[in-house]
């Protein structure tokens, strides 16, 4: 059952890995027939907005297209993650039978020598060790979660100030569209 959910995973990530970089190559030509370069500009959205339209098309298509590019490197490592959890379930039941059987042997008075009994420590000791490791590691993750999660407000914030000006630029559009149209009525009737 290990095995074959590892490798459904491993399928799940080669086929979320080609689409990846598929949407990799669509972004650069993107970006090269647009003129948009890419980079933080772009992730953060804080690229300040032209006026054509055709800009602004381009602009919002490359950062929707990004924005999957990010999203699917998110489940790569979600699942990555996934693949690591069962592999630490998996040490976790060796270390549990391992306990019951150095338990067993303490029962059964097999561990007579003190060969035997430290050969025994020696291994508890690497495993020891190997914890230690994995701890301060995730501890490390843990520090960089609340930078990340304040990137990504950020972020937030960025695309809804976007959505803002397009909003403006918009409605001052209509408003143009509007005023023009007026003029236009008005010389019409004065015309007539």
């Amino acid at each position: 059952m290990y095995f074959a959910r590892k490798e459904l995973q491993s399928k799940e990530l080669e086929q979320i890995s080609e689409l990846r970089r598929k949407r990799e190559k669509e972004t650069e030509m993107l970006s090269a027939q647009s003129g948009i370069p890419l980079g933080a500009e772009l992730d953060d959205w804080t690229r300040e907005l032209q006026q054509s339209p055709e800009w602004l098309s381009n602009y919002v298509t490359l950062g929707l297209v990004n924005l999957q590019i990010n999203l699917l490197k998110k489940q790569q490592e979600l699942i990555e993650a996934t693949i690591v959890l069962e592999d630490e379930k998996l040490k976790y039941d060796t270390c549990v039978a391992n306990a019951k059987e150095t338990y067993y042997k303490i029962l059964t008075n097999k561990l007579l020598t003190e060969e035997a009994i430290s050969s025994e420590i020696k291994s508890y000791e690497l495993s020891k060790i190997d914890v230690r490791a994995l701890l301060a590691r995730y501890k490390e993750r843990m520090l960089l979660i609340p930078d990340l999660l304040n990137n990504k407000k950020r972020v937030l914030e960025n695309i809804k100030k976007v959505q803002q000006q397009l909003k403006s630029r918009k409605s001052l559009r209509l408003l143009v569209i509007r005023m023009n149209l007026m003029r236009s009525w008005i010389g019409l009737k004065q015309r007539r």
